[in-house]
């Protein structure tokens, strides 16, 4: 939309001046917006940025030929070492690059400055691979993986990285090593490789090392590393289509983290991301639990999330205007807000690619939801809710014949994949009618299932109260002991003999057959005596048939 504003600086200002994430972003908006003004903009902050860095590799590509030699060499495919942030600038009619204001002085210049700064970088590293000092060949590659990266060689300043990690002495190194890995994975898009995990891993448990540890300012260094774990593995997630863990996870991102990791992403970008991806995959249980601390929000008028997101939520407020419609079910405001900012999210570099996904699952869920506590629905009462020509519009009477159609093949698609089986439209009448499922087998099932576990805990009960009535007890015969030695033949392992007893009270007082529970004892005694007069060792299990009859017929 030509006519969208969108407030470039203030939303590039979250991002690391000299990251190669701010860098993306910026050819990333240029690329995708109608604007003209904006894409100008874009490009003049990344021309300057690049000057900064001393990236004359990217300059070169993107502002050193005409338009149309880059859009010739790029269906040529005669770029292999090109970012694909600024592939799509050869063919957005909006931006128009002047090949006049390349500066090839400063190109030269720069490109004669790095070649020496190479050169005493390279001189370091040898002159501490030759006194063997572990820390200096560490941050001797540390340093060259920054050169690296600031002149656009995002491989050569990978593979600086991973060489720097034999040599890390600390946890505190190991973390921040791994970290810097993890996000030159995010630069490149390979977060899909297997290296990638052993990243996360490794970093997660010197993080945990570092929480663990007892010096100064350690716990709070170990929970802003552990932090940083958990939002790139969310971004990982995210990138594999994984909603639901992804939602998970930057939900749970503490406040500790402000813009400590704004060269891979901003505040403001981990509570829209989780925002956005637990209305699209959680229920309602889910967010109450995770978003909110009243669980008695449906009855309240204002909703009170915790103390992280509330904090959080403070950074775009038009979120928590969001989840306000969206918790008190007013379906037609929350599609509508969430429909005028649809313009400003797809310039977002990460979320771009899933928000049509996500907003159709958001959509659908609210159309679930809906439908949910009726049993028949009108078609044109529920197009006021779901009808973007009628946002705002509470009348019913008003008829659309295309925005019902629209919707009936949101509510059809939804009865064929069984999100909603039990639903049919009535085209005749206009309406949609839910049938539940029939619930009286369950009912009975339910009930027999309850019926046998009272049985069962009945029956132990009586056993229980029979056997301490008898003073009936099992006592461990341990090799020391002196009640004396048992054949095999007749002891079961681990008992050693059987203490009984019995009181002078009734254990059943009060039963209608008043039926007194020396019987049960006598019984008990007999059976006792008998195995005694024979030589067999009586166990639990030997006797507990006779009390549970004695104790039922009680």
């Amino acid at each position: 939309d030509a006519t969208f504003y969108f407030d470039l600086e203030t939303y590039i200002a979250r991002y690391d001046p000299t990251s190669e994430t701010r860098l993306k972003r910026l050819f990333f908006i240029a690329s995708r917006t109608n604007n003209e003004q904006v894409a100008r903009m874009c490009l003049e902050m990344a021309e300057s940025q690049l000057k900064v860095m001393g990236n004359t590799k990217v300059y070169r590509e993107v502002f050193g030929m005409k338009k149309a030699q880059r859009a010739v060499e790029h269906d040529e495919q005669q770029f292999p070492n090109k970012n694909d942030y600024y592939s799509n600038l050869c063919t957005n009619p909006t931006i128009q690059i002047n090949p006049n204001n390349y500066d090839s002085s400063w190109v030269l210049a720069t490109d004669q400055a790095a070649q020496f700064q190479l050169e005493t970088l390279h001189s370091r590293l040898q002159t501490a691979q030759t006194h063997l000092a572990k820390e200096a060949i560490r941050s001797a590659y540390a340093a060259l993986a920054d050169f690296s990266k600031n002149r656009g060689s995002l491989k050569e300043a990978f593979t600086y990285i991973l060489k720097s990690r034999d040599y890390c002495s600390t946890h505190l190194h190991t973390a921040e090593t791994n970290l810097q890995a993890i996000e030159l994975c995010f630069d490149m898009k390979n977060y899909a490789i297997p290296q990638f995990q052993s990243f996360l891993s490794k970093a997660q448990h010197a993080a945990s090392a570092i929480s663990s540890s007892s010096v100064n300012n350690a716990t709070h260094n170990g929970t802003i590393l552990m932090t940083k774990v958990i939002v790139a593995h969310a971004l990982s997630l995210l990138n594999e289509g994984k909603y639901d863990e992804a939602a998970e996870k930057l939900a749970s991102v503490t406040v500790d983290l402000n813009n400590q990791f704004n060269t891979v992403v901003s505040s403001e970008d981990i509570v829209l991301y989780s925002i956005l991806l637990g209305l699209a995959t959680f229920d309602r249980q889910r967010i109450q639990r995770v978003m909110f601390v009243d669980g008695s929000f449906a009855t309240s008028t204002t909703v009170e999330p915790p103390e992280t997101l509330k904090q959080r939520l403070s950074l775009l407020p038009w979120l928590s205007d969001l989840i306000c419609h969206y918790v008190r079910a007013e379906y037609g405001k929350f599609l509508s807000l969430l429909e005028q900012h649809r313009s400003e999210l797809l310039l977002d570099l990460r979320l771009s690619p899933h928000l049509v996904t996500l907003y159709d699952k958001i959509r659908n869920k609210c159309v679930v939801q809906y439908l949910k506590p009726y049993s028949s629905v009108n078609l044109n009462v529920m197009k006021c809710q779901f009808d973007p020509a009628n946002w705002g519009n509470n009348t019913a009477e008003h008829e659309n014949e295309n925005s019902n159609i629209k919707l009936e093949d949101s509510v059809a698609h939804l009865i064929t994949t069984g999100v909603i089986p039990h639903a049919r439209i009535n085209l005749q009448h206009g309406t949609i009618v839910t049938k539940q499922p029939p619930t009286r087998k369950t009912t009975m099932l339910h009930v027999e299932q309850l019926g046998d576990r009272f049985i069962r805990d009945a029956e132990a009960m009586l056993l229980r109260m029979a056997c301490i009535e008898s003073n009936i007890t099992v006592q461990l015969l341990s090799s020391d002991s002196g009640h004396g030695k048992k054949s095999a033949s007749n002891t079961r392992p681990g008992l050693s003999h059987y203490s009984y007893g019995s009181h002078s009270g009734s254990a059943y007082e009060g039963c209608e057959n008043d039926v007194s529970s020396d019987s049960a004892n006598s019984d008990v005694d007999d059976e006792i005596m008998h195995a005694e007069e024979d030589n067999e060792a009586l166990t639990m299990m030997d006797i507990s048939d006779s009390v549970v009859e004695n104790a039922q017929s009680a």
